[in-house]
């Protein structure tokens, strides 16, 4: 066995070796910080050579993903003047991000009152919280955690100064007197939650 050379690529670590009794250097990629496992993977006759052609099909991967990620924007539906996202791009941001186990709860119990939504003090008691004051915050800046990162910058820059409020990421209110109403979650989501 080779050496292992380790190169950056935008938000991937490349790792590339020679296997022993392999003739060729196998090169893998990984999200850097993100969850474990491998990526992509290439192989090529040097290690420059297995790196070149993993960048280059990372690159075109990322175009593609580039792409249908324009479609789903394209494809979203807007309430309020928020446009929610689409049911894959809830899912991918679920997937990739780390979520908090108190905020997985609210999600799980927004998700299974369907409909019927939830009061914010059934979110606050769903995951633990005193009062809805705390689960309020916390599920607000959830939504804008999500809207970072799928990259949606008009919604950053209308709540930067009150996250609280980017819960209009993830539900509908009712309209009734804070405390008092009730936030359904939006179908897209409960989808992915529900997956």
């Amino acid at each position: 066995m080779s050496a292992v050379s380790i190169a950056e690529h935008g938000p991937y670590t490349l790792k590339a070796m020679q296997m022993k009794g392999q003739k060729v250097v196998t090169a893998r990629a990984f999200h850097t910080g993100g969850p474990p496992g491998i990526v992509a993977e290439a192989q090529g006759p040097t290690v420059d050579a297995a790196l070149d052609t993993l960048r280059l099909d990372l690159d075109s991967a990322t175009e593609a993903a580039a792409e249908e990620t324009a479609r789903e924007k394209a494809s979203r539906r807007e309430i309020d003047g928020v446009m929610v996202p689409t049911t894959p791009e809830f899912a991918r941001a679920l997937e990739m991000m780390k979520i908090a186990p108190r905020h997985w709860e609210m999600l799980r119990a927004h998700a299974s009152a369907g409909e019927a939504g939830l009061t914010p003090g059934d979110l606050a008691y769903a995951a633990g919280y005193k009062n809805f004051a705390a689960a309020n915050l916390q599920y607000g800046r959830l939504g804008y955690t999500i809207a970072d990162y799928l990259g949606d910058e008009a919604f950053l820059a209308r709540f930067k100064a009150n996250k609280r409020g980017a819960i209009v990421l993830l539900a509908v209110h009712d309209g009734a007197a804070a405390g008092d109403g009730r936030w359904t979650m939006h179908p897209e989501l409960v989808a992915a939650v529900t997956a």
